[in-house]
């Protein structure tokens, strides 16, 4: 008998009657806790990761745009843009129309000219000399969006969308979205800090009187979906998609704390582009769990013409691009609660004290009581362009 059995032996035979029951349930249970062992799963993944593919190439107007990246063997490294490529969108009447390197992993151009009654496909050669190839493929038309709209749900607000295809052709679509917000800042600043040029901590600083600057007072920050969102009419008698759900905006939340607009896209996808992003968003959105499903093969439509049996994630489709953007105003929505959780703070009139304020990283706002206190607030609280940008975009209403 091990130490430890011997220790729960004695214990358990000096517990009164009534708890004996319940300490031998423990008991059982004990092995399933004991036995736990941190599973870390044999990794064949090269030093390099495996190269990843996103993008549509867009057979209509506007930009067509590829992104490049790598995977990582271990959670945490962060994110690898694959830069330094060259991609090129091959027609199989032998046309080239390169896709600039823009930074970031990002593959840039317009391609006006695709012929829809022609194939095209993906070339890129890396910095390392590999080439990938995806299949060569027809573009889709994608129909108009019919409508974007909104409710409040849960006190925030969800966004829905509608569209169908009158002609019966498109069954598979994809979405995407950019979110554009107004964001005023909580205070104004009124007063500034004056530093004499003696070095610290002989320096002398004074608060002056100002004029609030309103370029600071008003910015814009954007943000671009991340999840994975399809949607199929297959199984309908029409090719509808009806009240989509496409984006949420939390309770509370700055987004709507001024004004609000949403920049939604549309493509339609082929069956195989639908079933290759269908399981791509349950390995990456459903898993986690023993209910969940298991992570399934993410073989696409790309591949390694170097090395052929080189892993590639990606799946290149070809297809108009329709778009829609609404706005929505925060006195639309009933009751809209937003609260800053900025906070001014006190700022004694006196030399000990404004030098604290001051490295605080605090700026002064106004006057509380003459010659005693004044009252100061975080930068990122004064000036918008700390968190956003103060150029108006072109859209904004």
């Amino acid at each position: 008998m091990s130490r430890v059995e011997g220790v729960l032996s004695f214990i358990y035979r000096h517990q009164p009657p009534g708890m004996k029951k319940i300490f031998y349930c423990l008991l059982l249970c004990l092995p399933y806790l004991y036995c736990r062992e941190k599973y870390t799963p044999g990794l064949t993944t090269p030093n390099t990761g495996y190269l990843v593919i996103e993008g549509i190439i867009n057979s209509g107007a506007g930009p067509t745009n590829i992104y490049l990246s790598r995977t990582n063997q271990f959670a945490g490294q962060g994110y690898t843009y694959e830069n330094g490529a060259v991609v090129v969108v091959e027609g199989n009447d032998n046309s080239m129309k390169s896709l600039p390197d823009r930074g970031k992993g990002l593959y840039s151009a317009d391609l006006p000219g695709l012929d829809n009654n022609i194939q095209y496909r993906l070339h890129i050669t890396t910095t390392d000399g590999k080439e990938f190839l995806s299949d060569f493929a027809t573009a889709k038309i994608t129909p108009a969006i019919d409508t974007i709209s909104w409710e409040s749900e849960n006190e925030g607000v969800r966004l829905f969308l509608n569209t169908h295809d009158e002609k019966n052709n498109t069954h598979y679509y994809q979405w995407d979205y950019v979110e554009t917000w107004e964001i005023n800042s909580s205070f104004r600043s009124f007063y500034k800090w004056e530093v004499n040029s003696v070095p610290p901590p002989n320096n002398n600083i004074t608060i002056v009187a100002a004029s609030a600057d309103p370029s600071i007072f008003t910015c814009w920050q954007t943000d671009a979906s991340t999840q994975i969102l399809i949607g199929s009419s297959v199984k309908l008698s029409s090719d509808i998609i009806n009240a989509m759900p496409i984006a949420f905006i939390p309770p509370g939340s700055e987004k709507l704390s001024v004004e609000y607009s949403i920049l939604v896209r549309q493509f339609a996808l082929t069956e195989d582009a639908y079933n290759f992003l269908s399981r791509i968003k349950k390995n990456t959105e459903q898993t986690g769990s023993v209910f969940d499903p298991q992570p399934s093969a993410l073989n696409g439509n790309i591949h390694c013409k170097t090395n052929p049996a080189e892993m590639v994630i990606g799946y290149v489709s070809i297809s108009s691009v329709e778009e829609k953007r609404i706005f929505i105003k925060a006195t639309e929505v009933p009751a809209w609660d937003y609260k800053s959780t900025c906070m001014e703070d006190s700022i004694k009139d006196d030399s000990v004290e404004k030098k604290f304020a001051y490295g605080r990283g605090l700026l002064p706002t106004r006057i509380a009581i003459p010659g005693t206190w004044y009252m100061g607030a975080p930068k990122e609280c004064i000036d918008c362009t700390l968190r956003g940008t103060n150029v108006k975009p072109d859209f904004w209403q």
